[in-house]
């Protein structure tokens, strides 16, 4: 346990194993069962592993960005030319599917460049 402990960067303390024995706890293992399963050394560093990767996603969910909303518009105002060519595109993409002609496929190259 020691050895492996050093490879992770570990020290092998009181503190390590009572912090582990309270994560194993509130993942409602007993302490007998803590006592009496728990011997080997490679469950107690699993169950370290554990407990770091719980912490690390923790983390993240409370730091996840909030999507920005799509700007949508006011009833009597113009749509933007972005979103003017972005629908002319769309047309044009899905006119060139359908027909498979060379003036569509044109068009929307030409679009696409507009855009």
């Amino acid at each position: 346990l020691t050895e492996a402990l050093k490879l992770m960067k570990l020290e092998p303390t009181e503190a390590f194993g009572n912090e582990v024995v309270s994560y194993l706890t509130s993942l409602n293992f007993s302490n007998k069962e803590i006592e009496n399963e728990f011997f080997d050394h490679r469950l107690l560093l699993m169950a370290h592993k554990a407990k770091m990767f719980d912490q690390g996603t923790k983390k993240i969910t409370e730091k996840q960005v909030k999507k920005k909303l799509p700007k949508v518009l006011k009833s009597g105002q113009k749509p933007t030319a972005r979103a003017v060519n972005t629908v002319k595109l769309n047309k044009a993409v899905v006119q060139a599917k359908k027909s498979g002609s060379i003036n569509d496929a044109l068009a929307r190259l030409k679009a696409t460049r507009e855009t």
